[in-house]
């Protein structure tokens, strides 16, 4: 109750891509998330599970992997995702999102030939990565004059309270 909280939409947006695959005619749709504990990473996997159940789609607990929001981790992850049926995975970060299309290239995969992958975040490097990465553009800026907004009513003792920061889907070329 004595904290203030400011954040993206991640619910709606990660639901809204969920939906653009399926309308690409996806129905194994797969989940890559950051660490399980982080409240960024739940709010992701509930909007991908918003997505599926809007999209008549059930539930299937083999297409969903967890590492580190890291490049990393993406392409170590891009071997699980191989011994699946999936045919495009949200990911939770552009970051995990590069490293998955790295990974599955490095597998002889191709991106989005094969399987389709997403992002979240929409940094500078998705609109220029090969195959351009189809992510959720944040408000950077906005986050953080909010974040002061916030933090200098908190240094006043005024009431806390949540902000959700608008996102945006863009559509790049790795979902197909």
């Amino acid at each position: 109750p004595k904290v203030s909280s400011i954040s993206s939409d991640n619910i709606d947006s990660v639901a809204a891509i969920v939906s653009h695959l399926i309308e690409n005619g996806h129905r194994k749709i797969g989940f890559l998330g950051g660490d399980q504990a982080s409240i960024v990473t739940r709010e992701r996997f509930a909007g991908y599970l918003i997505g599926l159940t809007e999209g008549g789609i059930d539930y299937n607990s083999d297409y969903v992997r967890y590492g580190t929001y890291t490049e990393a981790s993406g392409r170590f992850i891009a071997s699980a995702f191989t011994k699946t049926d999936v045919t495009a995975v949200v990911c939770a970060s552009d970051l995990i999102a590069i490293g998955l299309i790295n990974g599955f290239r490095d597998l002889g995969v191709n991106v989005p030939a094969d399987i389709s992958v997403s992002g979240f975040d929409d940094l500078d490097i998705a609109r220029y990565f090969s195959p351009a990465l189809t992510t959720v553009r944040q408000d950077f800026i906005s986050l953080g004059v909010n974040a002061f907004t916030l933090l200098r009513q908190a240094i006043k003792g005024n009431k806390t309270k949540r902000v959700t920061i608008h996102t945006e889907p863009v559509f790049r070329a790795s979902t197909g």
